[in-house]
């Protein structure tokens, strides 16, 4: 009887210690923080209503999109039906399940059914898929409580659906839609989601394009099942055994490349809702495509193509190069290079000087040979007027007349002024630059200029929080003249254009056309083109008007139309003329008049 007792006594302190351990094991999961994936993602953008654009692989080799917050329905039904019937009843571990998989693998002699939950998976995933011991088990079983306890259920099937294995280096749902079906997982057919519900139960098994067979066979078994309990219909059965399995992985989506590049650069392995406008975009990317293709004639292959809301400034379409290949730099991004501004700038100086109430629209500027130190401009044709209207003078974009209006207003005066409408390539000395800054010695990026038209297309419709650098007055007066079809080049291309709707339009070709500049601007969208090599090759035919401008307005045509600029209300900035000549007052005049 006592040494019984004493075996009793034994038994009782064992299993009280067991128990202790079991429980100090518990506790310390429930009391630690919920675990949380922290693998490398694939950098996502996507358009202004959530469309693909494109991705990048993530940093360790893997196609993994950062977390879902919910995934589609069909889906959910078919990963449940197959995975875990129980999985919104249990607690994270389902008995009648392990019971059920032991009956299972006892039955076939060998291990055919797991016993393990969506949760369990999740946990041993977090865990790193270690090996199947049954002391992982058991921590897995532990995890997956504390799971249960601090997340919700719909938390837990993201997370399951956001990181598991569905072969190769394809991880989440997402990514497997996107890379066997190239499409998003709430758009997958009843079949579709079934083979991909079926997928991470044996990844290396049976992954796309290998294992046909048993792939076909689950997934015709669990679409059979649904059948079965209701779920889908004799006819969905049907046409669902009869779709194809994916044979590879696809390529992902690649709308905007170039942009996709930029968000890459500053922002790896996010997902990135942006303002484009997927539609739009693909149109504009294929207008770029045709046009460059159409310049090879002349050897010119590149180039990029912005689309702003001019309100906003927002971007709704950025193509960065035609195409995206490493053909002819094809890859580089032209929308955001430095490239030499040419005459592009010049509307800014008017509007500048119009806003200091030094130069007003009908004032006669000089166009005679002019020589200021070295430096000796000439008009695109080579000619001379005398003298022209400083309006005349920005719409057919006279060299001289510009340089002379620079001197007056000073380089280092107008390059603070481009610096503040957002220029920010500017980063020499005025004295470096000279006057060449009106003619192409300074460098600038298509999306920093297209924005600042933008700027001044939106201080025209009442955005009282844009810059001040123009006042509305200057900037109505500055496109009311852009407005003009005559161009430098001739008037050759006036017939042309003269067929589109109202734009105010400027064009720039720089030192050895190197590059072709335009520039439009409505009050919806404002149009950045540049055309050109990527190498910085100059051809001899290329010109802003002839090479630029004709995909400023056939963009411009694809563009929803809508009312013009109405002229400003408020008066412009007061100024003292002369009262004899009508012109700025300065120290010669005898009386001025405000």
């Amino acid at each position: 009887m006592k040494k019984r007792g004493i075996k009793n006594h034994w038994i009782r302190s064992l299993v009280l210690l067991i128990s202790a351990l079991f429980i100090l094991i518990a506790l310390s999961y429930f009391i630690i923080p919920v675990p949380r994936f922290t693998e490398h993602t694939s950098t996502v953008i996507e358009s202004n209503t959530g469309q693909l654009l494109g991705a990048r692989i993530a940093k360790d080799g893997q196609w993994r999109f950062p977390p879902i917050d919910s995934i589609p329905p069909k889906f959910e039904t078919c990963l449940l039906h197959f995975e875990d019937r129980s999985f919104h009843s249990h607690f994270g571990i389902d008995p009648k399940g392990i019971l059920r998989a032991l009956k299972a693998n006892y039955k076939a002699g060998r291990i055919v059914q797991g016993g393990s939950t969506i949760t369990m998976q999740v946990a041993r995933m977090l865990n790193n898929g270690r090996e199947r011991t049954f002391w992982n088990k058991f921590k897995e079983a532990l995890l997956a409580l504390h799971l249960e306890v601090n997340l919700t259920k719909s938390e837990i099937l993201n997370m399951y659906a956001s990181n598991a294995p569905f072969g190769g280096n394809v991880v989440g749902l997402e990514t497997a839609a996107w890379r066997y079906y190239r499409t998003s997982p709430e758009d997958l057919s009843w079949s579709e989601s079934a083979t991909l519900a079926v997928l991470p139960n044996a990844p290396a098994l049976i992954y796309p394009g290998r294992a046909q067979v048993q792939l076909k066979a689950k997934r015709d078994r669990l679409l059979q099942s649904l059948n079965d309990r209701g779920l889908i219909t004799n006819e969905e059965l049907e046409l669902a055994k009869l779709e194809a399995l994916p044979q590879r992985p696809e390529r992902m989506p690649m709308s905007a490349g170039h942009l996709l590049d930029k968000v890459q650069q500053s922002n790896r392995g996010i997902r990135k809702r942006t303002s484009i406008d997927f539609d739009l975009q693909l149109s504009a990317q294929r207008l770029v495509n045709e046009h460059v293709k159409g310049l090879e004639s002349i050897e010119v292959y590149n180039g990029a193509l912005i689309i702003l809301d001019t309100r906003t400034q927002q971007e709704i379409v950025y193509v960065g190069n035609s195409n995206y290949t490493d053909e002819h730099a094809n890859s580089v991004d032209c929308a955001s290079a430095p490239r030499s501004s040419g005459s592009i700038l010049k509307p800014m100086l008017y509007a500048s000087m119009i806003s200091a109430g030094e130069l007003t629209p009908h004032q006669m500027i000089a166009d005679i040979p002019t020589q200021i130190r070295e430096y000796n401009p000439e008009n695109y044709n080579g000619d001379f007027d005398g003298v022209v209207p400083a309006d005349e003078a920005l719409f057919r974009s006279l060299n001289v007349p510009f340089v002379r209006l620079l001197k007056d207003y000073g380089v280092a005066r107008f390059q603070k002024d481009l610096k503040e409408l957002g220029l920010s390539t500017l980063n020499r000395t005025p004295d470096e630059y000279g006057l060449s800054l009106m003619l192409g010695g300074a460098e600038v990026k298509l999306d920093e200029l297209t924005k600042v038209y933008a700027q001044m297309g939106a201080k025209l419709v009442d955005q009282e929080n844009e810059p001040s650098t123009h006042d509305k007055w200057a900037i109505h007066h500055t496109f009311r003249a852009l407005q003009e079809l005559t161009r430098p080049e001739g008037r050759e291309y006036q017939r042309t254009f003269s067929g589109h709707r109202k734009l105010a339009w400027k064009t720039g070709t720089s030192f050895g056309n190197r590059d072709a500049w335009a520039i439009g601007v409505t009050p919806d969208f404002t149009i950045g083109v540049w055309v050109g090599n990527a190498d910085g090759e100059g051809r001899s035919g290329l010109t802003g008007v002839s090479s630029a401008a004709p995909l400023l307005f056939n963009t411009l045509d694809i563009l929803p139309s809508g009312e013009w600029f109405r002229e400003p209300i408020e008066l412009g900035n007061p100024v003292d003329l002369c009262a004899l000549s009508g012109y700025l007052s300065g120290t010669s005049c005898p009386n001025s008049i405000r």
